[in-house]
């Protein structure tokens, strides 16, 4: 991570975060108010006030305490307390990483305020629909729904939403802003090295003088910037203008203006003491550390990551706490001490596993809560069902006692239709196991192949780090380095096969959702190509796209993404030295289109191209340079384009390279259009 990434990292993160925090909350005191409340409406705008707490701070087991709210709001068929539990739940699915549901729960609360015509709250969640398009990253997406927020809070002279949304605003237009300004910077090589000396306020304005786009996001970005303060004064939230004062701060680090960027923090950090906001201490620090950082300041970095530590530490809340570990990583990185750089590193990996790990227990908590209420309902039913047989064999039993032989005789005709339709289902359940007997033996086949390449990656690490720990003091710095590769390598391939296996395993379940919408497609393969451009860079490699400038395809932008990134990270491992590798379009009907992946690599043979895309079978060889890989990347791959109704295939020649063509049908309709969303 070079130092102009990590302190984006951090800008990114400070930004994304700050906002929601605004105090450090009663919980076990609105816990008890939950238990002893009678009454179910004042218990659920205690939950809701409960739920904004746990925002805030970051706590696990806001998942299951939002879904307890939503069933409590539905059960009292309230539209409005129903609208607010599902906007609720956006904003909370959205911070728990699952930005479908957020989308799809802040859309129906959206069209339950729009029915009630309440537009205060109807503006409040199209401004979470904006954030949680800006956490896709779909920037254009996220400044349309904030400015549609932005007209209904100026037709209310809601000066409070005004403020919020001028500074969320801001934060989308800083991560505009420094996309564009980060890929003309190295388009025009303004930037030779990553050194902060050659990031310059003369510099900058010296770029925008000459780009016109740069300079448009930058005035937009300054616009909002200064409309958010504007309004945090109005409205009188200070909260508001240490928000902003980080946004801007970010902005003055991106733009080589760091002294001005310090005074700045500091006087965030007056109002923040001032005001007892302690739950933004660390992130102040944070920030001054980064900046200090890029000073060269490295007494006063650590300083203020050890002060952010230990207020951390002492918040006990996960996510300062890896943001603290990061900061020392790259402080120590930077001076040169790379034992301790390494060991806040392990304590930053510690912490995210952590993290991971109470999003899965908390996604759990959720299940089993739900499952719980499905016990509870199928209990009721079949109590209800109990009920019922009662009543109609009473009911048979006098019709029997009255009609006599005939009803008896319907009876029996019935009784034998029923067993006809039993055997019949039992036909069909004998065929269905049979069917799924095959799949299970591939899929057998398949773990059997994983487990392998699990091995492999494991064993080597573990050999590796052994020989380190034991004869470390006998090695040369030469020796050292390359034991040192072999690791990165080890720990590449394994995250690699991981990451394939994880989204692998969540198509299997029907995790995936398809979301397709009208994409820049040259775009797309540009920002991928960006991506894997030092892969390809340390093998003399050259990335070529052929695409046409705003060439459009509706597709799913995040799943063709990864198909892409698949297709490029093997074409480099299987090009040699020097080689090159080109994505283009192939040809393009009125029904589908056809795009490309070639390589001037070694080939494929013939009999194991068919094999490619089966999971039963390992199609898995060393690249060029003995690059090992995982074979599931292909699997993957197959997975999302039968998504989008398409299709994949692989020609290629021995000693001539490779093309991988993917066809995309045409008549996608987009989930996602101006229509759907700017409402």
């Amino acid at each position: 991570m070079n130092r102009q990434r990590y302190f984006l990292f951090i800008s990114i993160f400070i930004i994304a975060f700050s906002h929601s925090i605004l105090c450090n909350g009663k919980i076990e005191a609105l816990r008890s108010q939950i238990q002893n409340e009678k009454n179910p409406k004042v218990r659920l705008e205690k939950y809701f006030e409960l739920i904004d707490k746990l925002i805030d701070l970051g706590e696990p087991d806001i998942l299951l305490t939002t879904e307890i709210a939503y069933k409590l709001a539905d059960s009292l068929k309230s539209p409005h307390l129903l609208a607010k539990a599902l906007y609720y739940r956006g904003i909370v699915w959205r911070i728990w990483s699952d930005a479908n549901k957020s989308l799809e729960y802040s859309f129906a609360a959206l069209k339950i305020f729009e029915e009630l015509g309440d537009r205060r709250q109807y503006a409040e969640t199209i401004r979470t629909i904006a954030e949680t398009f800006r956490s896709l990253n779909f920037l254009d997406l996220a400044t349309q729904n904030a400015i549609k927020a932005e007209d209904i809070f100026l037709k209310l002279n809601d000066t409070a939403g005004l403020a919020q949304t001028y500074n969320r605003l801001a934060a989308i237009m800083f991560e505009k802003f420094h996309h564009i300004y980060e890929g003309t910077a190295l388009k025009l090589q303004i930037f030779r090295t990553y050194d902060p000396a050659n990031r310059t306020p003369e510099i900058f304005f010296n770029t925008i003088s000459k780009d016109k786009q740069i300079k448009m996001a930058y005035d937009s970005l300054v616009k909002y910037i200064d409309l958010a303060y504007h309004y945090a004064k109005f409205s009188g939230s200070p909260a508001l203008f240490v928000n902003t004062s980080q946004i801007e701060s970010a902005l003055l680090i991106s733009i080589g203006n760091r002294k001005q960027a310090i005074e700045l923090l500091n006087k965030a950090l007056e109002v923040v003491k001032k005001e007892d906001f302690k739950m933004y201490l660390p992130l102040i620090y944070t920030s001054l550390a980064a900046a200090y950082a890029d000073e060269k300041d490295f007494a006063r970095a650590l300083e203020y990551s050890q002060i952010a530590t230990e207020i951390s530490e002492k918040a006990n809340i996960l996510i300062f706490k890896a943001i603290s570990a990061l900061s020392f990583f790259k402080i120590y990185s930077l001076i040169g001490d790379y034992k301790t750089a390494n060991e806040y590193l392990n304590k930053y990996q510690d912490y995210r596993i952590q993290h991971t790990s109470n999003q899965v227990d908390a996604r759990i908590q959720v299940v089993e809560y739900q499952n719980n209420l499905t016990r509870k309902e199928q209990e009721l039913q079949s109590s209800k069902q109990i009920t019922t047989v009662i009543v109609v064999s009473f009911i048979l039993i006098l019709s029997i006692i009255v009609v006599s032989m005939v009803a008896l005789a319907r009876r029996n005709k019935e009784i034998s239709k029923l067993n006809n339709i039993l055997i019949e289902n039992n036909i069909i359940v004998q065929e269905q196991r049979d069917n799924l007997e095959i799949p299970n033996v591939e899929k057998d086949k398949f773990f059997s192949i994983v487990a392998h390449d699990l091995k492999n990656p494991v064993g080597s690490f573990r050999m590796t780090t052994s020989m380190l720990s034991e004869s470390f003091e006998q090695f040369s710095k030469e020796e050292a380095k390359e034991m040192i590769d072999m690791l990165k390598e080890s720990s590449d391939s394994l995250f690699s096969l991981l990451e394939n296996l994880l989204e692998w395993s969540r198509s299997q379940r029907g995790k995936i959702n398809f979301i397709p919408v009208e994409t820049n497609f040259k775009q797309l393969v540009e920002m991928t190509c960006f991506v894997v451009k030092h892969q390809a860079a340390f093998k003399n490699i050259s990335l070529n796209c052929e695409v046409p400038e705003n060439y459009k395809i509706v597709l799913d932008p995040n799943l063709i993404t990864t198909v892409v990134r698949n297709l490029l990270s093997n074409a480099i491992k299987f090009t040699p030295d020097g080689g090159s590798i080109t994505v283009g379009i192939k040809d393009e009907t009125d029904e589908h289109v056809t795009f490309f992946v070639s390589d001037t690599g070694v080939g494929i043979p013939q009999e194991n191209i068919e094999k490619l895309f089966r999971i039963d079978t390992q199609v898995s060889t060393l690249g060029t340079n003995q690059e090992k890989g995982t074979g599931l990347g292909l699997i993957l791959c197959k997975e999302f384009i039968n998504l989008h109704g398409g299709d994949i295939w692989a020609e290629s020649q021995i000693g001539e390279g490779t093309t991988f063509y993917i066809k995309i049908p045409k008549n996608i309709t987009p989930v996602v259009t101006s229509e759907d969303i700017i409402v």
